[in-house]
């Protein structure tokens, strides 16, 4: 059985890539991160508190720094970690 490259995109942010039926780690990157790296390399601020970050699943999302000074985002309601 033929088993045709497939790309997922998830409403929380992520992907999965999927090559003769085994995943890809190394290409499966967060499209929400390279979206906000974009924005980022084109001089827009996403670091303003008051951006609003919508998801297409309704959800609201928000940047936040890590302790090793990586972004990563949370949703409405969860708590940051690391």
């Amino acid at each position: 059985m033929n088993n045709p490259p497939t790309i997922l995109f998830f409403a929380n942010g992520n992907t999965a890539v999927f090559k003769d039926g085994e995943q890809v780690a190394e290409l499966q990157q967060s499209w929400f991160m390279l979206f906000i790296d974009r924005l980022e390399s084109q001089g827009f601020n996403v670091d303003d508190p008051a951006l609003v970050i919508g998801m297409p699943n309704g959800r609201r999302a928000r940047l936040f720094k890590t302790s090793e000074g990586r972004r990563n985002w949370l949703f409405d309601g969860e708590v940051e970690v690391g």
